[in-house]
């Protein structure tokens, strides 16, 4: 369901914190250190080894002053040319970089329903990776914090709470985990918080506090807010 067409992200904050999100990723995404050659000497598996090899070396000289629209373009053709499934998934992680550097792109723009599209299909590409499941928690989180109506907000946090606890299943990097959890747990917090003032929303805030209290660090102002809460629920 897409909750995030409800709102725009024009606020010079979120597109500052984006545009910087977007420019370390570029730098992390932008260049792969396996080149074409060593895949076709030593990774190629498939019988259309030449083929693929060929198409390989293809996708190492698309020019990169093309607009990256054009970049991601000539990428998923050539994908659709491919048989080897090593070469396919290295060409599917470059297109998720790409995409989600096309997806900062659209949010400097104000675009932040086309933005989510285009993360989606960086997680689409590869779902492995934490950093796009990040972005789109992220985005959800940004709208319910502009959104009035109840359930629309109730919706995009719980939204952006699951894509913070799937960044946080393919996390390894334990510094970056505890950033996750403790993403999670303030989105948990905020969900329980809004639920609780809701017809007959008493137990439902109580499941997601606990889940919220699972997760937040020890002694932070959240996990004081999630123990408050979570008596009041329980009473």
């Amino acid at each position: 369901m897409r909750l995030i067409k409800q709102y725009r992200t024009d606020s010079p904050q979120v597109v500052v914190k984006f545009a910087v999100a977007g420019l370390i990723l570029a730098c992390i995404y932008g260049l792969f250190d396996t080149t074409a050659a060593a895949f076709a000497d030593g990774f190629l598996t498939s019988p259309n080894k030449d083929h693929d090899a060929q198409l390989l070396r293809m996708t190492y000289n698309i020019d990169p002053s093309l607009p990256l629209q054009e970049q991601i373009a000539k990428r998923v053709q050539l994908l659709g040319q491919l048989h080897d499934p090593a070469m396919k998934s290295n060409l599917k992680r470059e297109l998720a970089a790409q995409y989600c550097n096309q997806g900062h792109l659209y949010l400097l723009q104000g675009q932040a329903a086309t933005a989510e599209h285009s993360f989606q299909l960086a997680i689409e590409n590869d779902p492995n990776n934490p950093v796009y499941p990040r972005m789109v928690a992220q985005l959800y989180a940004d709208a319910a914090v502009k959104q009035a109506e109840t359930d629309n907000k109730l919706n995009l946090l719980r939204s952006s709470s699951a894509y913070y606890h799937e960044a946080l299943m393919h996390e390894s990097d334990n510094s970056h985990r505890q950033y996750l959890a403790a993403q999670e747990a303030t989105e948990s917090y905020t969900l329980a918080k809004t639920e609780f003032y809701t017809p007959n929303g008493k137990s439902a805030a109580k499941y997601d506090l606990q889940r919220a209290k699972e997760l937040a660090p020890a002694g932070t102002p959240v996990a004081r807010d999630i123990d408050q809460l979570l008596q009041l629920a329980s009473n």
